[in-house]
């Protein structure tokens, strides 16, 4: 028992270690550059202008109008941290680094769920360290928030086949489509989702009692 007591405050001390370490180097790893600003700014100009713009990229397919391109879910994540703060690094990449936090939350109840805590537990700790999810953890960019809803649609969808609910069927669908507008890569999401349905399915929810 008392060992089960140490092992659990070395785990807790380390992720505490491992949180720590992320919002200390959270904008000197990656260095600033171009996305920072890229990123920011049609959320900035919908807090000061009410529109998601980007007047930097004039002349390229209407974004200085509304850009669509950046995922306005993306940008809206954004809005709450750089209206408390304002504009700065930390403030865009914030969303990355939560979304991060919560990609290893959801992948260790989809390993339980499929292979047991222990595999869970080896797969997040393997993927917390690796220096690509590090790298995507700290960018400015889409693909954190991203993997977040693949890996959140993937678990509700499980969680609906467990419990056969339409519900939750709808919903990780839904999850699914709202990724197209974090990043246009979502539709590899919806395509994939949608296919892995109907394997299992087939033509068959038609005829379900809640589906109609």
């Amino acid at each position: 028992m008392e060992k089960n007591k140490i092992f659990t405050y070395y785990i807790f001390l380390g992720i505490a270690f491992y949180l720590l370490w992320h919002f200390v180097f959270l904008d000197k790893f990656l260095m600033v550059n171009l996305d920072d600003g890229c990123m920011m700014e049609p959320a900035w100009q919908f807090l000061t202008k009410g529109s998601f713009s980007s007047p930097q990229f004039e002349g390229v397919y209407g974004l200085e109008k509304i850009d669509i391109y950046h995922g306005r879910l993306h940008m809206f994540f954004q809005l709450p941290f750089l209206k408390l703060f304002g504009p700065g690094p930390n403030q865009v990449r914030i969303v990355s680094l939560v979304s991060s936090f919560l990609v290893l939350m959801i992948t260790f109840l989809i390993g339980n769920k499929i292979y047991g805590v222990t595999t869970a537990f080896a797969g997040v700790l393997l993927l917390s360290i690796s220096g690509l999810f590090i790298l995507c953890s700290h960018s400015p960019r889409q693909e954190m928030l991203l993997t977040l809803f693949i890996v959140l649609s993937i678990y509700v969808y499980i969680i609906a086949e467990e419990k056969k609910n339409s519900f939750l069927f709808f919903t990780g669908g839904l999850i699914s489509a709202l990724s197209l507008d974090v990043h246009l890569n979502g539709i590899m999401l919806v395509l994939a989702l949608g296919l892995l349905f109907f394997i299992c399915h087939k033509f068959k929810f038609l005829f379900t009692r809640h589906f109609w």
